[in-house]
């Protein structure tokens, strides 16, 4: 959870009182705001598995908040890390939040898994599998 503090505009300090964003990291939630104000993601670990965790809730946070632009890099960003253990997780997460790029990503990461397990296994409909 992440709690937003301070008056706004023309509030007095006495009428203001944190806000409550539930299901958000607080990390999550001040890279969905580093975004909001640059433009750009903050700064992650390259490595991957950072910046896959960090794609993942701001893109479920940016979903929650209408903000399709985050939506769209978080997606892309995930895009490039889509493998055999992460395909499911992720095409559940893009249909989940409305990502077409990142959901046909996935999609076609699952049918190249999928054609080379049919050549493994012998299995000739495996590969005739459309989605």
């Amino acid at each position: 959870m992440a709690e937003v503090f301070g008056p706004g505009k023309g509030e007095s300090a006495a009428a203001a009182a944190p806000m409550r964003v539930d299901g958000v990291e607080p990390r999550v939630f001040r890279a969905l705001l580093h975004f909001v104000y640059t433009d750009s993601l903050p700064e992650v670990d390259e490595a991957g598995a950072d910046k896959v965790a960090m794609a993942r809730g701001l893109l479920a946070a940016a979903d929650s908040s209408f903000f399709k632009t985050g939506c769209d890099i978080c997606g892309d960003v995930l895009c490039n890390h889509i493998d055999a253990r992460t395909a499911m997780d992720l095409l559940e997460l893009a249909d989940s939040h409305g990502c077409p790029r990142l959901k046909a990503a996935c999609i076609k990461v699952i049918k190249d898994l999928l054609a080379k397990l049919a050549k493994f296994i012998a299995i000739p409909c495996a590969a005739a599998i459309h989605v």
